[in-house]
C-alpha cells in the first residue's frame, strides 16, 4: 500500500493486481491527486476461484481499514483479466 501524502476525502484508492512497476507515472500522478495505491499480486492466478476469494478478502480488509468502498481497478494484461472477474465474487 502506498499512502498519498494528501489524501482526498473518503480515501479513494486504486488497486493494481499485477505488474506493479509498469507505467509508474500513472500511479505517481494519482498519488499526487490524493489517491492511495494498493498492490495485491494475482499476476499468475488467471482468475482462479481461490484467487478471486482472496481478492475479495483483500478488498474487504482495505475497506475495514478506512479506504473507500469503491475502488479504481487498474488492471492490465493478466491483472485486467482477474479484475474483470472479482466483482462477481
Amino acid at each position: 500500500m502506498i499512502v498519498s501524502d494528501n489524501p482526498l476525502p473518503g480515501n479513494p484508492w486504486i488497486w493494481r493486481p499485477a505488474f506493479f512497476d509498469a507505467f509508474p507515472s500513472i500511479d505517481t500522478a494519482m498519488l499526487e491527486q490524493g489517491y492511495h495505491i494498493a498492490y495485491y499480486n494475482v499476476t499468475d492466478e488467471w482468475a482462479r476461484p481461490s484467487s478471486l476469494r482472496a481478492g475479495k478478502k483483500f478488498f474487504d480488509y482495505a475497506v475495514e481499514h478506512g479506504l473507500m468502498d469503491k475502488v479504481v481497478m487498474e488492471g492490465l494484461s493478466r491483472g485486467g483479466y482477474s479484475h474483470r472477474h472479482i466483482p462477481d465474487t
